[in-house]
């Protein structure tokens, strides 16, 4: 993309973040009397991991495997790019979209 297309990008995005904060406080933290949203999150993820060892020990271990599955999917794109862009309309008919880039 162009400097132009990023910086335009960026501008808006930190344009909608700043103008949708404020409806987003008031509703999360006043009306619905939550403390912070992210830190109760963070806080029932980690009562619950200490809750019961077998279960705890279960729950990591799936948090390690999906993050080693994330790990090696990010390697293989990464040295077979190709596997990001699969010829889904093509297989199925669909040529002008192919064309078109999809």
């Amino acid at each position: 993309y162009s400097v132009w297309t990023m910086m335009t990008w960026g501008a808006s995005v930190a344009f909608l973040g700043v103008f949708f904060a404020v409806p987003l406080r008031r509703h999360f933290l006043l009306e619905s009397q939550l403390r912070f949203p992210s830190g109760t999150a963070t806080a029932e993820t980690i009562k619950s991991m200490f809750a019961d060892a077998r279960r705890a020990k279960s729950q990591v271990g799936t948090l390690v495997n999906a993050s080693a599955f994330a790990a090696c999917t990010v390697v293989f794109t990464w040295c077979f790019p190709w596997a990001l862009r699969p010829p889904l309309f093509a297989t199925l008919g669909m040529t002008s979209a192919a064309r078109w880039g999809w």
